[in-house]
């Protein structure tokens, strides 16, 4: 399987390291990587050929060359393989935290950013892991056709109540404009 990086994840790794923050980003950045191969290797398992795991810096996807979606259990076990994995690397970094003896302040935030991951991924919207699963269990009710215009129609509903809320949310001053950045994301990748 080829491991595409953007190059434009080279130009976020040395603003981040002249921000002080590059083992922030190295985190993120490996946590994305190992939730990312977990859906290949759950793909392998299932017989699919993966020809990509592709990082860029507004997220990372799997390529299968297969038809996935003609296979709904097949879908959303790949789907789910990425937030769980997440949440065993959260898993393990508490349990890290708790008997080990690391640095709290980087155990938290590895903690953290694999629970934000995994959490952000089950948004039951696409090009997202919960959006996948969303349509894989749709499909056995509507077929493959009218689960995805179901799993699309819901991915668009969230994306803009994702743009109104960070709108909102950036003009009273409790939120970051990034869920408007994310909704857009999710109603163009729909």
């Amino acid at each position: 399987v080829e491991i595409v990086v953007d190059p434009l994840v080279v130009v976020f790794a040395v603003l981040y390291a002249l921000a002080g923050s590059l083992w922030q980003w190295v985190v993120v950045f490996a946590s994305l990587l190992v939730h990312e191969v977990s859906h290949a290797v759950v793909a392998a398992g299932f017989g699919l050929t993966v020809a990509e795991v592709r990082i860029t810096p507004i997220g990372a996807a799997v390529r299968i060359d297969d038809a996935i979606e003609l296979r709904a259990e097949a879908e959303a076990a790949v789907a789910m393989a990425g937030p769980m994995t997440s949440l065993v690397l959260a898993g393990a970094g508490y349990i890290l935290l708790a008997y080990g003896k690391p640095d709290t302040a980087r155990a938290e935030f590895f903690i953290g950013a694999n629970i934000v991951l995994a959490l952000l991924n089950l948004v039951p919207a696409f090009p997202l892991d919960g959006g996948r699963v969303l349509r894989a269990l749709l499909a056995e009710r509507m077929g493959m056709s009218g689960a995805t215009r179901a799993a699309v129609s819901v991915s668009r509903w969230i994306g803009g109540l994702a743009v109104v809320a960070g709108a909102v949310g950036a003009a009273i001053g409790v939120a970051s404009p990034l869920a408007m950045v994310m909704g857009v994301l999710i109603w163009v990748e729909a």
